[in-house]
């Protein structure tokens, strides 16, 4: 990698240029850990410097090629000093080595094993993708993906042969598992792009009952309840019409059912 790169510091919404080699830059990464340490990630770049010019994409896919895939440890560590790394820059401090280390490996470990190893060195160093920045790509590949299968052929068809043995394909109909599919994915697309309408409703609700003087808001609460139970009865009312209608009940003789019923 090149002496600044892209990463996303805090876990979600790192975006900032990273200096990492760069003496003369006092946020560089070189310059905010302790001098033993800059000592050593400086020669092991110097070992081996084609590692440090790579990406976390290709950095991980060169060291499985050399039998170093990065472990579990490898990766705690990596996580940790980037955190240790955000800190130091909001504080102007230098990077403790011990808050890395911490509840990961020993810190003997860590200065035999990982500083004397070029691979681990480069691994370490390497600014990781971060959260937000893997979601939004995946979250794009994804669309595409659902971009292919809008595109499908939902049709069914069927194929006639004449005397001549040519085919003709006519449509016969729609293949409903296909076209069921492509509405649930229109649905959630248009979900995300316009929100979903309960959503919306709840969001404006939220942003009146937070206007509203908190001595009204009991009064609008049960004018509400009031409501929403108003609006219950009317929808049963409704559902018993559609009923009656479907089982051609005239209404007098429904209003009459229930008197009976009560007299008995």
């Amino acid at each position: 990698m090149t002496q600044s790169t892209l990463m996303d510091p805090k876990p979600d919404e790192r975006q900032q240029e990273v200096s990492l080699w760069d003496e003369a830059d006092p946020g560089s990464l070189i310059n905010l850990v302790p001098e033993i340490v800059a000592k050593r990630f400086t020669e092991a770049r110097a070992a081996l410097p084609e590692l440090f010019e790579l990406d976390e994409q290709d950095l991980a896919r060169e060291l499985r090629k050399r039998n170093q895939t990065p472990t579990a440890t490898d990766h705690r560590l990596r996580l940790k000093f980037w955190l240790e790394y955000d800190k130091a820059k909001d504080s102007d401090s230098k990077i403790e080595i011990k808050q890395v280390t911490s509840n990961v490996c020993s810190k003997e470990f860590f200065y035999a094993h990982y500083l004397a190893r070029p691979g681990k060195v480069a691994w370490l160093v390497c600014p990781p993708v971060g959260y937000a920045t893997k979601m939004t790509e995946a979250l794009e590949f994804g669309l595409e993906q659902l971009r292919d299968i809008l595109a499908a052929d939902h049709y069914e068809y069927t194929v006639t042969r004449n005397a001549d043995g040519e085919e003709t394909k006519e449509i016969s109909g729609i293949n409903p598992k296909i076209a069921a599919l492509k509405l649930s994915i229109f649905k959630t697309l248009d979900d995300r792009k316009h929100g979903m309408a309960v959503q919306k409703i709840e969001a404006k609700a939220q942003h009146l009952h937070a206007s509203i003087p908190a001595n009204d808001r009991k009064l609008l609460n049960e004018f509400a309840q009031k409501s929403t139970e108003d609006e219950l009865q009317e929808r049963l009312k409704q559902v018993q019409r559609r009923e009656r209608e479907v089982m051609h009940v005239p209404e007098i003789d429904a209003k009459i059912v229930p008197e009976e019923k009560e007299n008995s």
